[in-house]
């Protein structure tokens, strides 16, 4: 299962504020956008306000943006998609979305989908260095709505991850379709119900589930999800089912599907 969160400021995950001290971060989640957008709706990350905004969203023309500033950081670290070749959020498909923000090094923006290896999708070049520290925010962590106002993505959300490394692309193609942690997650959560929602990360930082609502999850087999569409296929017995993109599957705790 996964959840439905609407444009509310009460559909939300909250994790907590003791996700750790990061001095870089990635964001990574499965989300289907389903209705329109408001500006900097939040998908995952730490609340949208002052003195810190680092989280990982979407505006009103389907761009995917990525703020991560602190405090006397103003602008730095903010970039949102390009939207002229395309690279946008689709209403009613699966897509992974993922960012990417470290010091001195323009934010970065990857999308991909169920057929599709996770991309760069080119970024608007301005406001897009980070120029302070990141540190640790002070405020909670949050999946859906990460404001303190109606600013909520209007969407299901199935899986994310926040992570104190800068990952390559090549990590993202990975971190795609596997549900292992990489070294230095600082939380991971697989969405299933409205009850607590578990930390795979093992770091104990627990989701509360407010207003969302459960729906069907992402179709990428078992590993995903009971109730998730098997989107690959095993070709002998014994062998290791891969992705449509042919990279191994793993299970909740790191090892390889059997098949």
């Amino acid at each position: 299962m996964a959840l439905r969160f609407v444009d509310s400021s009460a559909d939300r995950v909250n994790c907590g504020s003791s996700l750790g001290a990061f001095t870089k971060i990635t964001l990574a989640a499965w989300v289907k956008q389903n209705g329109a957008q408001a500006n900097n709706n939040g998908i995952i990350g730490w609340v949208f306000d002052t003195p810190h905004s680092i989280f990982l969203g979407c505006r009103t023309t389907s761009q995917i943006n990525m703020d991560c500033t602190t405090t006397g950081g103003g602008d730095s670290g903010r970039a949102r998609s390009e939207d002229s070749a395309g690279n946008l959020l689709l209403t009613g498909v699966w897509q992974f979305v993922a960012a990417v923000c470290e010091i001195g090094t323009p934010t970065k923006i990857y999308l991909g989908s169920l057929t599709a290896a996770v991309a760069d999708v080119g970024e608007y070049a301005s406001q897009g260095t980070p120029t302070v520290a990141i540190g640790q925010p002070a405020d909670n962590f949050y999946i859906g709505n990460t404001l303190n106002n109606i600013r909520g993505f209007d969407g299901d959300i199935a899986w994310g991850i926040a992570i104190n490394d800068a990952l390559t692309l090549g990590q993202l193609k990975i971190l795609q379709y596997s549900l292992r942690p990489p070294a230095g997650t600082l939380g991971m959560w697989h969405l299933h119900g409205t009850g607590s929602q578990p930390d795979l990360s093992g770091n104990g930082n627990a989701g509360t589930v407010t207003s969302a609502t459960v729906i069907g999850h992402v179709p990428l087999g078992l590993p995903f999800g009971s109730d998730s569409t098997l989107h690959y296929s095993v070709a002998a017995v014994g062998a290791n089912p891969k992705g449509p993109l042919g990279h191994p599957l793993h299970g909740p705790f790191g090892g390889p599907v059997a098949a």
